[in-house]
Protein backbone atom coordinates (compact mmCIF):
# COMPACT_ATOMS: atom_id res chain seq x y z
CA UNK A 1 0.00 0.00 0.00
CA UNK A 2 1.41 3.37 -1.49
CA UNK A 3 0.36 6.61 0.68
CA UNK A 4 -1.29 7.55 -2.69
CA UNK A 5 -3.79 5.05 -2.71
CA UNK A 6 -4.93 6.53 0.94
CA UNK A 7 -4.79 9.78 -0.56
CA UNK A 8 -6.64 8.70 -3.64
CA UNK A 9 -9.32 6.44 -1.63
CA UNK A 10 -9.60 9.49 1.29
CA UNK A 11 -10.64 11.83 -1.44
CA UNK A 12 -12.49 9.91 -4.23
CA UNK A 13 -15.13 8.07 -1.82
CA UNK A 14 -18.44 9.20 -0.90
CA UNK A 15 -19.76 6.89 1.98
CA UNK A 16 -21.50 7.64 5.30
CA UNK A 17 -17.70 7.45 6.76
CA UNK A 18 -15.74 9.72 3.92
CA UNK A 19 -18.74 12.39 4.76
CA UNK A 20 -18.27 11.91 8.34
CA UNK A 21 -16.37 14.95 10.29
CA UNK A 22 -12.59 14.44 11.20
CA UNK A 23 -13.31 14.53 14.74
CA UNK A 24 -16.08 11.76 14.65
CA UNK A 25 -13.39 9.66 12.81
CA UNK A 26 -10.59 10.27 15.34
CA UNK A 27 -12.90 9.14 17.62
CA UNK A 28 -12.96 5.97 16.22
CA UNK A 29 -9.39 5.74 16.82
CA UNK A 30 -9.57 6.89 20.50
CA UNK A 31 -12.23 3.68 20.64
CA UNK A 32 -10.00 1.32 19.27
CA UNK A 33 -7.26 2.58 21.51
CA UNK A 34 -9.73 1.91 24.33
CA UNK A 35 -11.02 -1.46 23.19
CA UNK A 36 -7.05 -2.12 23.61
CA UNK A 37 -6.61 -0.84 26.81
CA UNK A 38 -9.70 -2.21 28.60
CA UNK A 39 -9.68 -5.72 26.63
CA UNK A 40 -8.35 -8.70 28.67
CA UNK A 41 -9.76 -11.36 26.59
CA UNK A 42 -9.02 -11.73 22.59
CA UNK A 43 -13.05 -12.29 21.68
CA UNK A 44 -13.89 -8.51 22.14
CA UNK A 45 -10.81 -7.80 20.61
CA UNK A 46 -11.28 -9.57 17.51
CA UNK A 47 -15.04 -8.59 17.60
CA UNK A 48 -14.09 -5.38 17.30
CA UNK A 49 -11.71 -6.06 14.79
CA UNK A 50 -14.44 -7.98 12.76
CA UNK A 51 -16.76 -4.82 13.71
CA UNK A 52 -14.20 -2.35 11.67
CA UNK A 53 -13.53 -4.37 8.64
CA UNK A 54 -17.19 -4.34 8.33
CA UNK A 55 -17.43 -0.70 8.53
CA UNK A 56 -14.66 -0.43 5.85
CA UNK A 57 -16.46 -2.52 3.70
CA UNK A 58 -19.65 -0.67 3.63
CA UNK A 59 -17.62 2.43 2.90
CA UNK A 60 -16.74 0.32 -0.50
CA UNK A 61 -13.15 -0.07 0.81
CA UNK A 62 -10.22 -2.61 -0.66
CA UNK A 63 -10.55 -4.50 2.21
CA UNK A 64 -7.97 -7.35 0.76
CA UNK A 65 -5.22 -4.54 1.13
CA UNK A 66 -5.88 -3.16 4.47
CA UNK A 67 -6.79 -6.10 6.21
CA UNK A 68 -3.33 -6.94 4.86
CA UNK A 69 -1.43 -3.93 6.00
CA UNK A 70 -3.36 -4.42 9.29
CA UNK A 71 -1.28 -7.16 10.15
CA UNK A 72 1.71 -5.94 9.42
CA UNK A 73 2.67 -4.97 13.31
CA UNK A 74 1.41 -9.17 14.26
CA UNK A 75 4.81 -9.64 14.17
CA UNK A 76 6.70 -7.33 16.08
CA UNK A 77 3.92 -7.87 18.58
CA UNK A 78 4.22 -11.36 18.27
CA UNK A 79 7.66 -11.09 19.89
CA UNK A 80 6.36 -9.34 23.09
CA UNK A 81 3.29 -11.86 23.08
CA UNK A 82 5.84 -14.58 22.91
CA UNK A 83 7.83 -13.27 26.24
CA UNK A 84 4.70 -12.80 28.19
CA UNK A 85 3.36 -16.72 27.24
CA UNK A 86 1.93 -18.08 30.41
CA UNK A 87 1.38 -21.40 29.55
CA UNK A 88 -2.17 -20.16 27.75
CA UNK A 89 -3.39 -19.36 24.06
CA UNK A 90 -5.22 -16.36 25.55
CA UNK A 91 -2.56 -14.51 26.73
CA UNK A 92 -0.35 -13.74 23.39
CA UNK A 93 -3.57 -13.72 20.70
CA UNK A 94 -4.92 -11.16 23.33
CA UNK A 95 -1.44 -9.37 22.53
CA UNK A 96 -1.74 -9.91 18.98
CA UNK A 97 -5.58 -8.90 18.83
CA UNK A 98 -4.66 -5.28 20.51
CA UNK A 99 -2.55 -4.85 17.88
CA UNK A 100 -4.88 -5.30 15.52
CA UNK A 101 -7.82 -3.63 16.36
CA UNK A 102 -5.65 -0.21 16.55
CA UNK A 103 -4.02 -0.79 13.50
CA UNK A 104 -7.40 -1.47 11.35
CA UNK A 105 -8.85 1.47 12.90
CA UNK A 106 -5.59 3.79 12.04
CA UNK A 107 -6.29 2.56 8.16
CA UNK A 108 -9.89 2.60 8.31
CA UNK A 109 -9.78 6.37 9.46
CA UNK A 110 -6.76 7.78 6.84
CA UNK A 111 -8.20 6.05 3.72
CA UNK A 112 -11.78 7.53 4.29
CA UNK A 113 -10.18 10.75 5.32
CA UNK A 114 -8.27 13.56 3.40
CA UNK A 115 -4.77 14.35 4.68
CA UNK A 116 -5.37 18.19 5.60
CA UNK A 117 -8.42 16.74 7.66
CA UNK A 118 -6.75 13.73 9.12
CA UNK A 119 -4.36 16.02 10.91
CA UNK A 120 -5.91 19.41 11.28
CA UNK A 121 -7.06 18.56 14.76
CA UNK A 122 -4.48 17.95 15.76
CA UNK A 123 -2.10 20.38 14.94
CA UNK A 124 -4.18 22.87 16.83
CA UNK A 125 -4.41 21.48 20.39
CA UNK A 126 -0.65 20.02 20.06
CA UNK A 127 2.16 22.15 20.62
CA UNK A 128 3.76 23.59 17.61
CA UNK A 129 6.82 20.70 17.78
CA UNK A 130 4.69 17.69 18.33
CA UNK A 131 2.14 18.98 15.40
CA UNK A 132 5.03 19.68 12.78
CA UNK A 133 6.08 15.59 14.32
CA UNK A 134 3.29 14.00 13.17
CA UNK A 135 3.09 15.65 10.26
CA UNK A 136 5.78 14.55 8.93
CA UNK A 137 5.78 10.97 10.55
CA UNK A 138 2.37 10.26 8.85
CA UNK A 139 3.88 11.05 5.38
CA UNK A 140 7.85 9.68 6.00
CA UNK A 141 6.32 6.21 7.48
CA UNK A 142 4.67 5.43 3.61
CA UNK A 143 7.62 7.17 2.55
CA UNK A 144 9.78 5.14 4.01
CA UNK A 145 8.06 1.94 3.18
CA UNK A 146 8.13 3.02 -0.18
CA UNK A 147 11.81 3.55 -0.76
CA UNK A 148 12.58 -0.16 1.34
CA UNK A 149 9.86 -1.88 -1.64
CA UNK A 150 12.31 0.13 -4.26
CA UNK A 151 15.48 -1.47 -3.25
CA UNK A 152 14.18 -4.71 -2.31
CA UNK A 153 12.69 -4.84 -6.08
CA UNK A 154 16.13 -3.65 -6.93
CA UNK A 155 18.24 -5.86 -4.86
CA UNK A 156 16.64 -8.83 -6.51
CA UNK A 157 16.85 -7.66 -9.78
CA UNK A 158 20.43 -7.16 -10.00
CA UNK A 159 21.15 -10.28 -7.99
CA UNK A 160 22.12 -9.18 -4.86
CA UNK A 161 21.11 -12.00 -3.11
CA UNK A 162 23.66 -14.30 -5.31
CA UNK A 163 27.30 -14.70 -4.52
CA UNK A 164 29.29 -14.72 -7.13
CA UNK A 165 30.69 -17.13 -9.30
CA UNK A 166 34.36 -18.39 -8.49
CA UNK A 167 36.60 -17.92 -11.68
CA UNK A 168 36.18 -20.13 -14.30
CA UNK A 169 32.91 -21.70 -12.98
CA UNK A 170 29.89 -22.26 -14.24
CA UNK A 171 26.87 -19.28 -13.70
CA UNK A 172 24.65 -21.74 -11.50
CA UNK A 173 27.30 -21.67 -9.33
CA UNK A 174 26.47 -18.45 -8.68
CA UNK A 175 23.10 -19.82 -7.55
CA UNK A 176 22.35 -19.72 -3.46
CA UNK A 177 23.79 -17.43 -0.71
CA UNK A 178 24.66 -17.35 2.77
CA UNK A 179 22.23 -16.28 5.61
CA UNK A 180 25.60 -13.44 6.41
CA UNK A 181 25.45 -12.41 3.05
CA UNK A 182 21.85 -11.91 2.99
CA UNK A 183 21.82 -10.29 6.59
CA UNK A 184 24.22 -8.21 5.40
CA UNK A 185 22.74 -6.90 2.03
CA UNK A 186 19.38 -6.30 4.56
CA UNK A 187 20.80 -4.14 7.22
CA UNK A 188 22.80 -2.05 4.67
CA UNK A 189 19.64 -1.88 2.55
CA UNK A 190 17.52 -0.78 5.59
CA UNK A 191 19.91 1.89 6.76
CA UNK A 192 20.55 4.02 3.27
CA UNK A 193 16.67 3.71 2.93
CA UNK A 194 16.09 4.91 6.36
CA UNK A 195 18.57 7.83 5.78
CA UNK A 196 17.25 8.46 2.20
CA UNK A 197 13.41 8.73 3.73
CA UNK A 198 14.91 11.46 6.79
CA UNK A 199 15.95 13.82 3.26
CA UNK A 200 12.94 12.75 1.66
CA UNK A 201 10.85 14.01 4.62
CA UNK A 202 13.36 17.42 5.32
CA UNK A 203 12.86 18.20 1.65
CA UNK A 204 8.61 17.54 2.52
CA UNK A 205 8.79 19.97 4.87
CA UNK A 206 10.80 22.69 3.25
CA UNK A 207 8.10 22.51 0.66
CA UNK A 208 5.56 22.83 3.47
CA UNK A 209 7.08 25.88 4.56
CA UNK A 210 7.06 27.80 1.18
CA UNK A 211 3.65 27.01 0.56
CA UNK A 212 2.68 29.11 3.80
CA UNK A 213 2.39 26.26 6.32
CA UNK A 214 2.64 27.48 9.75
CA UNK A 215 2.18 24.90 12.21
CA UNK A 216 -1.54 24.41 11.55
CA UNK A 217 -3.09 22.80 8.46
CA UNK A 218 -6.10 24.04 6.80
CA UNK A 219 -8.56 21.56 7.06
CA UNK A 220 -11.23 20.80 3.42
CA UNK A 221 -14.29 20.77 5.27
CA UNK A 222 -15.83 21.56 9.48
CA UNK A 223 -14.33 19.69 12.26
CA UNK A 224 -16.94 20.01 14.64
CA UNK A 225 -19.49 17.09 14.82
CA UNK A 226 -22.42 17.35 13.57
CA UNK A 227 -25.98 15.56 13.33
CA UNK A 228 -25.08 13.26 10.72
CA UNK A 229 -21.99 11.43 12.58
CA UNK A 230 -24.08 9.36 14.73
CA UNK A 231 -22.75 6.47 13.07
CA UNK A 232 -19.20 6.97 13.82
CA UNK A 233 -20.13 7.92 17.09
CA UNK A 234 -21.96 4.63 17.52
CA UNK A 235 -18.93 2.57 16.19
CA UNK A 236 -16.51 4.45 18.74
CA UNK A 237 -18.92 3.71 21.71
CA UNK A 238 -19.47 0.14 20.56
CA UNK A 239 -15.80 -0.44 20.68
CA UNK A 240 -15.31 1.04 24.04
CA UNK A 241 -18.79 -1.02 25.32
CA UNK A 242 -16.77 -3.89 24.21
CA UNK A 243 -13.88 -3.52 26.49
CA UNK A 244 -16.21 -2.36 29.34
CA UNK A 245 -18.17 -5.46 28.84
CA UNK A 246 -15.07 -7.82 29.31
CA UNK A 247 -13.77 -5.54 32.39
CA UNK A 248 -17.23 -5.71 33.85
CA UNK A 249 -17.57 -9.42 33.35
CA UNK A 250 -14.16 -10.41 34.68
CA UNK A 251 -15.34 -8.39 37.72
CA UNK A 252 -18.06 -10.53 38.49
CA UNK A 253 -16.59 -13.64 38.10
CA UNK A 254 -14.02 -12.25 40.52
Amino acid sequence: MRIGDLDRWAVSGTSWLHRASPLAKWLILAGAVGLAILGATPWPLLAGYAALAVAGATCRLPMGSLILVSLLPVPLVGLYALSRWDGTLATPLTIVAKGMVTAMAGLLVAATTPFPDLLAPATRVLPGVLGDSLVLSYRSIFILAERVEALWLAVRARGGFFRRPAPGALPWAARGTTIARRLDVTTTGLALSVLRGIDLSTRFYDVMRLRGYQGRLAPTRPLALRWGDWRPLLLATGLVGLGLATRLTLGGRG
